[in-house]
């Protein structure tokens, strides 16, 4: 499909259309992107990466086994529509499943985490349901994975039993038999799990191959030894044979259960995303190939089914699996058939092993979450063996309950079934229809992905919700139209037992415990991964950062300072974005989504999240203005921000009638005429209407000259960011507090006198070493700098305070050399510019190294 993107290996993030201009970091980073996602998710990396893209893709090919079971387990398609019916709903089934891998592999990408479905409910559903329905959806992915271990069990078993009898026709295998055999395949599918989990990666492999050599072999030799029906009867000719439903469409809808089940799993590879290598783009090119690989050959090994099975009734009511009617009837002698079933009794086994591994890392991600009663005990994992052991033997228990439940009916292996489709198709539905409402409600916020769906995200989803949710309701309906207590599709009873369950479970301990994989904001650290990745300058001085406990302080409101801290706040994700497009023309480059591990940070208390949209629960929770503009204005939401930076960024085409002040909206030259000019509204009227508006000229548009401002009380608002010009050998680095360090000033003494600060104009990306734009003068509020003594604790350094000068408001003679133009920090005097920016005063030789940290917000009048 044309529509699905791939990146270049070579870039590790690019993003969304959804939310353009967020940062793309490169794989060359010392922290590989497993490293960064683990740590964006807060997750510990517990497992060893053994998987590489081959294995991925054998292993998710290998849990699907979707043209082993298109072959053996197609009784309810027979029954409830017969052939054509049969046909039919794969084709829908086929196309329906396509979007919602679709749209598992995207989030896969964004999020490749064990958790799966239930981590991507979390991340992306509205704040109010957030909690709940990732609980839920934790449950319902539990349910469905644990139901596919103890059905894909009793399967073996039941195909060993169907060998044994092709041999000895005499022979009829008891409820009993059957039972056992499946725990006894169960203790050996857990035995491989444990003891064999280093060695997955290669079994899978060396499975994958048995996958495609055996399709082979049965399509040639059933082929050419099978008797043939007519297209008409495959293609045309739906029927009844034994539902009796009212119609047959009707009955078509009930028999695709067993095509649904048959082509699903594709989200196998996401839960063993944490043993990937290069997970973000391994995991999503797994399942997107896999189910491209799998589709076809299960499409034609349902054609060479539909076109050699004999009599549909006969296979409906004389043989445990329709496919054994084929070989009844083939030229083949029963050693022949007892081969055949043979070899799909070994695919089925090994389809077992495989979706154990995914059930057993589903179960643990849940654990961690504090998701289970128990979980502590559940999220334990073996680090000699690889493997989360205690989430394997729960798997095991669980599996040994749905034999005994199959030992009290047969029916019960149809429920069990059902009930796995019922869930997973929850899950696909809950993930995708919540993904989706974020593209449509908050697209900005969707995270980096290296995988994307683009334009066509919405449509994808959509159409991937909407299958899901239909397979969801014919999941529930029993094969029989008047069910008798044995026939009953009681799926829906086990559903409600467990959902029942899971409700108890939360309000006993979940509602407690459980806060969900994404409320588990944790502390930043210098660090992080990716900093360096942003400005190369920010290297010299991370590890110093790293070594303060104040990082991570609270910072003061007003001053917007850490409290004792020997670095600026880590940089709020507006103030990063804008330094990594220091030239952007529009605020719609701007990313509210740049990508470090915690790059969301509360200005208001130094909090540090992952994801904008926890750092706006946190500023509404709290009443926080968490989101802080260069100009000195905080805001609640990422969106006021952005819309506040429009004011700078959008062309201004109204004139001032009186100077040249030109201004975004005619509301603001008219506030503009009133409090600069100082002229009544009568005369403001006569002026708008004599002016004629004419476009900036010689100045890019998107300047941030003279725009009005009337929060900050003055007439015109500057937000200039400010930028190294001039000095010796200090790296620049900006975000609202530009800190800049610097090397020994004993050996340079006169370096800081030297060191001028100019304003960087976000509009045309330049910086003007002289106030050019800000004809009527300027002044500075909270403008300070800070600087502490290399060598010390930070507890036990000293440092130098003030607003450029201790005593410059009081004495402003006392320093003629400074040349400053920023006198009074508390706005109570103004004064010309200087020709050639903002100087630095000189310091003493004793400050040895340490930081410039400058908060400087200027205001034009």
């Amino acid at each position: 499909m044309g529509f699905v993107m791939e990146v270049s290996e070579k870039s590790d993030f690019v993003s969304s259309p959804a939310a353009p201009g967020s940062l793309v970091m490169d794989s060359t980073s010392d922290f590989s992107a497993d490293q960064r996602d683990m740590q964006r998710m807060g997750k510990k990396q517990e497992f060893k990466r053994n998987f590489n893209w081959f294995s991925s893709i054998a292993f998710t090919s290998c849990t699907m086994g979707t043209w082993e079971f298109v072959f053996i387990n197609n009784f309810q398609s027979l029954v409830d529509g017969g052939r054509a019916g049969m046909f039919w709903s794969y084709c829908w089934v086929i196309f329906g499943q396509f979007f919602v891998v679709l749209s598992l592999a995207e989030m896969s990408s964004m999020a490749p985490t064990a958790g799966g479905q239930y981590h991507w409910v979390s991340e992306f559903s509205p704040q109010s349901i957030q909690k709940i329905s990732s609980y839920a959806s934790g449950w319902l992915s539990a349910l469905c994975w644990q139901s596919f271990v103890a059905s894909d069990c009793i399967f073996t078993a039941q195909l060993l039993m169907a060998a044994v009898s092709i041999g000895n026709p005499g022979f009829s295998p008891e409820l009993w038999q059957t039972s056992l055999l499946a725990m006894l395949i169960g203790v050996m599918v857990t035995s491989l799990n444990i003891w064999c989990s280093k060695r997955l990666p290669v079994i899978e492999n060396f499975f994958v191959f048995l996958h495609i050599a055996c399709f082979v072999i049965v399509v040639v030799i059933l082929g050419v030894t099978s008797q043939k029906t007519s297209a008409r009867q495959v293609f045309l000719e739906v029927t009844d044979n034994g539902g009796n439903y009212p119609t047959l469409g009707l009955a078509v809808m009930v028999g695709q259960v067993s095509a649904m089940w048959n082509v699903c799993a594709s989200d196998a590879v996401a839960h063993i995303s944490e043993e990937v290598k290069d997970a973000s783009i391994i995991a999503p090119r797994a399942m997107f190939w896999s189910f491209a690989l799998n589709a076809p050959i299960a499409f034609a090994i349902m054609l060479m089914f539909l076109f050699t099975v004999p009599d549909v009734t006969a296979a409906t009511t004389e043989y445990t699996f329709p496919f054994l009617s084929i070989l009844a009837s083939s030229s083949l002698p029963p050693a022949g058939g007892q081969a055949i079933t043979s070899l799909m009794v070994i695919l089925v086994f090994m389809i077992s092993v495989s979706t154990f591994a995914s059930t057993s890392r589903q179960c643990f991600a849940f654990a961690r979450d504090q998701g289970f009663p128990a979980s502590d005990w559940l999220r334990r994992v073996d680090p000699a063996l690889n493997v989360p052991r205690n989430s394997c033997i729960f798997t095991f228990g669980f599996t040994i309950v749905m034999c005994l439940v199959y030992l009290g009916s047969s029916v019960a292996f149809n429920a069990i079934l059902s009930i796995g489709i019922v869930a997973l198709m929850g899950t696909y539905g809950l993930s995708t229809g919540c993904v989706l409402y974020r593209r449509l409600r908050w697209p900005e916020t969707l995270p980096p992905v290296r995988w994307s769906l683009g334009r066509w995200g919405i449509l994808v989803n959509g159409i991937g919700v909407s299958y899901a949710s239909f397979a969801f309701f014919w999941s529930f309906w029993p094969i029989y139209y008047s069910p008798t207590p044995e026939t009953m599709n009681w799926a829906v009873a086990m559903f409600g037992g467990v959902m029942l369950l899971a409700v108890v479970a939360y309000f006993v301990r979940g509602r407690k415990l459980y806060e969900g994989p994404y409320n588990t904001g944790h502390q930043f650290s210098a660090n992080d991964a990716g900093w360096d990745a942003f400005d190369p300058g920010l290297a010299p001085f991370l590890s110093t950062m790293d070594q303060s406990e104040a990082w991570n302080q609270p910072a003061s409101a007003a001053t917007r300072q850490p409290v004792e801290s020997t670095a600026a706040l880590p940089p709020n994700t507006e103030s990063v974005s804008l330094h990594a497009k220091a030239g952007f023309t529009g605020v719609r480059e701007l990313s509210p989504t740049c990508y470090t591990r915690l790059p969301h940070t509360c200005v208001a208390c130094s909090a540090s999240f992952p994801r904008n949209n926890q750092l706006e629960r946190h500023a509404a929770e709290n009443n926080h203005k968490a989101y802080l503009c260069t100009c000195g204005k905080a805001f609640t939401r990422a969106s006021a921000l952005r819309r506040h930076i429009e004011e700078f960024t959008q062309a201004r085409k109204h004139d001032c009638p009186l100077c040249d002040h030109k201004f975004k909206r005619s509301g603001h030259v008219e506030q503009h005429l009133r409090l600069a000019h100082k002229k009544p509204d009568d005369v403001i009227k006569d002026l708008l209407a004599a002016q004629t508006s004419k476009p900036l000229e010689g100045r890019n548009q998107a300047s941030t000259s003279s725009v009005a401002g009337p929060a900050t009380g003055f007439t015109n608002t500057q937000a200039g960011y400010p930028v190294v010009l001039t000095g010796g050998p200090w790296t620049e680095s900006t975000g609202f507090h530009p800190t800049v360090p610097f090397d020994n000033p004993v050996s340079q003494p006169g370096n800081f006198s030297d060191l001028v600060f100019g304003l960087l104009d976000p509009g045309t990306g330049s910086v003007a070493d002289s106030p050019a734009f800000m004809p009527r003068g300027f002044v500075a509020q909270a403008a300070e700098f800070h600087v502490y003594p290399a060598g010390a604790e930070a507890a036990t350094q000293t440092r130098f305070t003030g607003n450029f000068a201790p005593d410059l408001a009081d004495n402003p003679a006392a320093h003629p050399d400074e040349n400053l133009s920023l006198l009074d920090p508390n706005l109570a005097s103004v004064t010309v510019g200087p020709a050639d920016g903002f100087r630095m005063p000189a310091l003493e030789n004793d400050c040895m190294e340490g930081f410039y940290d400058v908060d400087l917000d200027v205001f034009g009048l």
